[in-house]
This record gives structure tokens, sequence and C-alpha cells, in this order.
């Protein structure tokens, strides 16, 4: 509702404008007090514009005018217009006419301060309730008075006074909390409170509000049966005699009825957020439900934890992510209040200070500055032209690697980016190029007990070789020099010493350098090679190798090189042997194996053959109930070699709540507790090896009423001096039964027990023989 007042009585509906009097029609201000007090309410939609329009064509326009009258209007609304007040109310201050706006309850306080006159403080007013209207009316009458230019004397018996102040919320529990406040001036003759609780977008509840009354000494009170968790708004207003006065509020908040605090984020990293909580007194809970969703998308997520938990970390998350986390305490009959927190992960950093040195044709060497958080690094190259692509992941301690069999006189983009566990980071780059040239490979054989044929690689950029040698052992000190041209790539070295060995370099020489390239030791005096090098069989991390082998040879030397070149091992086998199982690799790995026959400390050319491992998938096995009481179940399994942990998922049939363990990879047994009688838990275990995650086994289990029946019709069936034998009626499903005797008077013989096994499983007709001690009978 919308209503005007101007020098004559008016009320504006807002389908139609009714003039009710104009002030001609009474004598004195008593008769108009009256006249406004029996006007009647008018419906209708909310048209201030169409009001203020109306009164300045029938109330302000030029024949109605006196200039020696002050032009006032006050408008008072409880409401937002349904259509445009800026217009009229900018036609009415243009022709100096005063507008005062005063504001009730659900008002629209930005538009009703487009309505008011300047300066806004002086002409708008806004209360929250139609009940304390009446208490602006001293200071809207003194601003009425003082915009006009008259001199405001306000009414003897209605002296302003101050009113409530310093409202305090203390004591509050779950259904209770204390107000009090700084009493108001004046004859005070009581307090109204007024409360009720506000809705999550901090609006009142109507239908909720509650008023009490209290005398002019009460400054203080307990509000009770409250709602738990629950936010009030509480408003304290003076009573007078004959007038309602000045009021204060705020609000409070009830406590949780789970006693469920200091729900907070502990620590925070990439991939990862540890969360913890305290309970604090009241009921405990018997298991809580974390749900945790991002700010942006909305992705959602939940888990199940144990009524013993005050702690959690929620993994596998996004970096730099905002989070809403909401934990749900769950009681035997009831779900309880939930408390709610932000949580953001950190940023991912890459790794800073990539260098890259030790450049040369075919290698070099990245160093980086790490990341404090990371579990390792991934170190990755690729050519300009794609076709030389590799990485290689490297462990948290590791600062460096060298990069090996690259491709002369290329470009290189190496990165290196940190690893968060299966969560990687963001790659820090830099461009290289290897130097110029071939790859100079210098190789010899024994021509005869005297000399040594040496052959290598002809280099474009080559300006020319030097050859040198010596012996191994003894000798001169210095080698023996022989300088060939850029055309030659081979040379005989002869008058050599039979059966001795020599350490043969080559320098490639080039504009302002050489590179040496040296031999492996030779001996003078020819071997062969093996022939047919095979692989014969290959399982996961294993492989089995054969060749033929050679006359006279003492040992066979194996080199197993990993593809990348990260791993080397050599194993030397015994020369009547032509096979060898290499164990201990890496699954899904290139690996080239080199075999070469000795004689003595003579060894032949290597012949090589490359070999890919199998990935192989692994499982537990032999999971199994080792005990099923109630309330617990007891579980084992066959663990898999080197695991390093192993997840466990439990999921509850009947209401499909999860929960989740992480065991150390040297455990084999696991005990489930908190679990219900008659309820059927489905237990998958998935062994983790490193970073590979193997194939989850499941169970199901189910703990039993552990009440078992007795046995009926125990009774002697026959007596000897030595021997009693008795007989019973068995129990179905009994897997074997107790037999207890001793002597009438227990002072003779001790208490005697036996078991026995039930060998048939339906057997429900037991005899035992018990055999006694002559000496007793």
């Amino acid at each position: 509702m919308s209503s005007i007042r101007t020098e004559c009585g008016l009320q504006l509906s807002n389908t139609a404008m009714t003039q009710e009097f104009d002030f001609s029609r009474y004598q004195n201000g008593s008769q108009v007090i009256q006249a406004i007090r029996t006007l009647s309410y008018k419906s209708g939609n909310t048209r201030t514009g169409t009001g203020l329009r109306y009164v300045a064509d029938n109330f302000f326009g030029t024949s109605f005018l006196r200039p020696s009258i002050p032009k006032v209007v006050i408008l008072i609304t409880d409401g937002k217009s349904q259509d445009d007040v800026d217009e009229a109310s900018e036609r009415l201050k243009s022709q100096g006419i005063k507008i005062f706006a005063v504001g009730i309850k659900n008002a629209d306080s930005r538009e009703l301060t487009r309505v008011a006159s300047t300066p806004a403080e002086d002409f708008f007013f806004y209360v929250n309730d139609f009940r304390i209207l009446g208490t602006l009316l001293p200071l809207v009458s003194r601003k009425v008075c003082v915009s006009t230019g008259g001199l405001f004397i306000p009414d003897i018996t209605s002296e302003t006074y101050t009113g409530p102040s310093n409202l305090v919320f203390s004591d509050q529990t779950a259904d209770s909390m204390r107000i009090r406040w700084t009493a108001a001036t004046g004859p005070v003759t009581g307090y109204k409170i007024v409360y009720g609780p506000l809705t999550g977008l901090g609006q009142q509840v109507p239908l909720e509000l509650r008023e009490i009354s209290l005398t002019s000494s009460q400054t203080s009170t307990l509000l009770q049966n409250l709602r738990a968790g629950t936010e009030y708004s509480v408003t304290v207003t003076a009573l007078y005699a004959n007038s309602i006065g000045e009021s204060v509020s705020g609000r409070g908040k009830t406590l949780s009825p789970l006693g469920i605090s200091n729900f907070r984020v502990t620590e925070a990293g990439p991939s990862f957020l540890r969360l913890a909580w305290t309970v604090s007194g009241g009921e405990p809970p018997s298991g809580y439900r974390l749900t945790y969703s991002t700010r942006g998308d909305g992705r959602t997520g939940e888990k199940t934890l144990s009524g013993s938990a005050l702690s959690d970390t929620l993994g596998d998350l996004r970096s730099d992510t905002e989070y809403i986390l909401v934990l749900y305490p769950q009681y035997q009959q009831q779900t309880g209040a939930s408390v709610t927190l932000t949580g953001r992960t950190q940023r991912i950093g890459g790794v800073t200070d990539l260098n890259i040195q030790d450049v040369t044709s075919q290698s070099m060497t990245a160093t980086w500055r790490g990341v404090r958080e990371a579990t390792g690094y991934r170190i990755s190259w690729v050519s300009q032209t794609g076709d030389d692509t590799k990485d290689f992941d490297v462990g948290r301690t590791v600062s460096s690697y060298a990069i090996q069999n690259l491709q002369p006189n290329t470009e290189y983009t190496v990165s290196v980016s940190p690893l968060f566990g299966a969560l990687e980071g963001a790659a820090v780059s830099t461009r290289v190029k290897t130097e110029s040239g071939i790859v100079q490979v210098l190789r010899t054989f024994a021509n005869s007990p005297t000399s040594i044929q040496v052959t290598w690689n002809l280099i474009p950029e080559a300006t020319g070789y030097r050859l040198e040698w010596r012996r191994a052992r003894g000798g001169a000190k210095s080698p023996q020099v022989v300088s060939l041209p850029t055309t030659v790539n081979n040379y005989e070295i002869t008058g050599l010493r039979p059966g001795t060995e020599y350490r043969i370099t080559l320098f490639t020489l080039y504009d302002g350098k050489e590179i040496a390239t040296p031999a492996t030791t030779s001996e003078t005096g020819a071997i062969g090679s093996v022939t047919n090098l095979r692989l014969i069989d290959s399982t996961g991390r294993r492989v089995r190798l054969s060749w033929n082998g050679l006359a006279g040879a003492t040992e066979y030397k194996v080199v197993i090189r990993s593809a990348d070149g990260s791993f080397e091992r050599t194993v030397n086998v015994p020369g009547n042997r032509n096979t060898i199982d290499i164990d201990e690799l890496q699954e899904d790995i290139t690996y080239y194996v080199l075999v070469s026959a000795l004689i003595g400390r003579r060894e032949g050319s290597p012949v090589s053959i490359s070999v890919r491992t199998e990935a192989v998938e692994f499982s537990i096995t032999n999971l199994r109930v080792l005990d099923a009481r109630r309330g617990r179940i007891v579980l084992a399994w066959n663990g898999v070699p080197r695991a390093t942990e192993y997840r466990i998922f439990i999921r509850n049939s009947e209401d499909g709540t999860e929960r989740s363990q992480v065991l150390s990879g040297d455990q084999t047994t696991y005990e489930l507790t908190d679990i219900q009688e008659g309820i059927t838990y489905t237990v998958r275990i998935t062994p983790v090896v490193g970073t590979r995650e193997g194939n989850p086994v499941a169970i199901n289990v189910k703990t039993e009423d552990t009440v078992v029946a007795g046995v009926a019709n125990l009774r002697v069936v026959e007596t000897t001096p030595s021997r009693l034998r008795v007989a019973w009626t068995g129990i179905a499903r009994a897997t074997g039964y107790r037999v207890t005797w001793r002597q009438s008077d227990g002072n003779v013989e001790p208490l005697l027990c036996r078991w026995i096994q039930c060998f048939r499983t339906h057997l429900l007709h037991c005899i035992y023989t018990v055999y006694l001690d002559s000496r007793t009978v």
C-alpha cells in the first residue's frame, strides 16, 4: 500500500486516486486527526509513480499554489512501486516541493532514496515493523518543520528518550541463548522482545516470529525452545505509557546439538586436503558422512567415516581449486546438523633453475631445483622433428639426469615436471642443440698373434685422425702414435707382442678441438663370436636367452642394458653353459643384451639382441575369513611380492555406504570392526606396487548370531569297572563336542576335558567312551 498526504487530505489507492477531504472542511487539528483515523484501507497494487503524478497535477498546479504556504509531500509505503517513480518525483522537486519518504518493512530503500529530497538522510526514514511506525513521528515532525523554515516545539508530554542499546548474546546452547541490553531512558513501562529464526539467506520467517513482554526493570532474558544450529534475529523495543520507543536489533546463533566444532583444514597440498574436527560433549556420533564439491563446476564426492574419526585426508583433488566441505555426523536414529567449511588446494609449482650442461653430440645433463612437496620428477625430451621422443621418471631426491643416445646436430626441447603421486605438475622447458658430428665408433679385432686391425667411422667435419696405442700393463709410458688423413678409416697395428693386452684410443680432430674415442682393451690373437643368440622365454620380469657356444670359451660375458641407458648389469656365465635366466627386470621395458665369448682374459666381439619384458597383472590370492564374531570379522590373504600398500574398500549391501582403508604392503590381515550382525559386507582388496595398481579381489562376509543351542538327551548307556559310555542327541552343523568329567566329590581327580570331532556333517546321535583309572572306580 502507498499513501500520500498533501495540504489537502488525500489517500491514493492503487487503482483509483481518491481525495478523502481538504483542510477547509474541518475547523481545527483535532477534527483533522479524527478524519484521518476514519480513513478506510484501499486494496490494489502499488503504483507510487501514478500517485505522485496525480498530486503534481491536482494539488500543485499553478492555480492551486499559494506562495506563502510551504509545500510538502509525505510518502509512506511498504512495497516497491510497479511503475516508474523517477520522472514524477523529479517534477515535484523541480517545483520546490519537499518530498519526505517513509519506508516500512518490505519497502525498496534505494527507490525511496531517489524519490526523497536531498540530502537523503534528512528526507528518508525506514522502520522494519508496522508496530513501531509511531516512533518516527517526533523525528519526521521535527524534519518537516525545520525543512519548511518553521520552529519545532515538541509536546512536553512526548519528550524524546534514548532507546535500549548494546544488545549482547551469551550462554548459547543448542536450544537457548541469553540476551541482555543497556536500559532505555525515560519513564519506561516495559520492553517488548520480538525474535524469530532466519533462513540461509538471512531472511525472517514471519510465521515463526515470537513475542514476549518484560518489565521495565528487566534488561536480560533467556530465549528458550529454539532450533539448534540456527541464527535468530532479535529486536528489543522500549515501551512507554502512551507510545512505543526506539529499538535495538541483533543476531545470535544456537549451537549444534552434536558438539562438533573447530572443523578445519590442517594441511593443503596440490592434490589433497587434510581435515580435522573436535567432538565436544554430548552423545558421540556413530559415524560421519563427508561430502566435498568444487565451487566452480559442482563436481562432488562423498566418503563415509567411522565414529572414532577426528580427521581425514581427501586425495586425488585438483590443484589450485576451492572445495566446499560438509561434515554430517551420523547418530543411531538421525543425521545431525552439518558443519561446513571451504578449503583450497595448493597451486602446483614447477621446478626452477632448469639448466642443461655437458652437451655433446649424443648426450647432455639436465639439472634443476626441486619442489618440496613433489614425490618425483618426469624428464622429457623431444627432437624438433618429433621423431626422437622419450621421458623418464626419477625419485623425489634426484635433481639431475644424464640424457643419452641423442641425435647429433639436433635441437631438442627438454622438459622437467614435478610429480605429486599420480598427478603431474606444470612442466618447465628449455631448448638445446646437440653438437655436430657423426657418432664415432672404434672397432678392433686381432688379425694375428702380433697385429690388431682397427676401424672407425669417417666424419665429414673431421680434419684428421690420430691413433694411439700402448700395452695395458708394463711397457713404455708414452703411447705409440700415428696420424691419418680424413680419407682413412682403418689401420693395422703390427709388431705387437703375442697374447698381450693393448689400450687403443682414436682422436678425431676438428678445427680447434679433438674428441677421444677409446676402444675396449684388446688382445692380440683372434677370438670368434657366439652365434644364434635368441630369446626362448619371457615371463613378466624374467627373460631366458640361449646361443650357440664358441669352442674353447672359458666364460661368456652377458651385458644387459635398458634402452634409455638408465640401467646396466654384467653377468659372467661358465663356458659349459649356453643359456641364461635374467630376472628382476622392470616390466614392459625394452632391453639390449650383448653376449661375448671369453678365452682367459681375451674377449671376442659381442653379439646383441633386443628383448622386451611383459606387463604382468597381479592380485592377491586366497582371500579368506579367519574369524567372524559379533561386531568383528578378521580377513587374511596371500600377499603380492614387493607390494607397497593394499587398498581396502568395504561396502554395506543394505544401505550402500562405503568406507576405505589403506594398509602397508607388509600386512596380510585386516579386522573389520563396528559392523552390524546379519548384514552382508562386500570387501574388495587391491594391491599396489609402486605406482601400479593390481586387480581387485572381493569377498562377501557376514556375521551370524552367536547363540548355540545345547545338546539334548545326555545319558550313560554302558558302565564297566574302567569305563563309562555316554550318548547324546547332537546339534546340526556342529563341528565338534567337548566332553568333560571328574568324580562327584571333586577331590581325587581333577577336571578332565577332551574335544571330539564330529566327522559327519549331519551326525545327530553321538557316543563317546570315557576310560577311567581303575584306582578311582
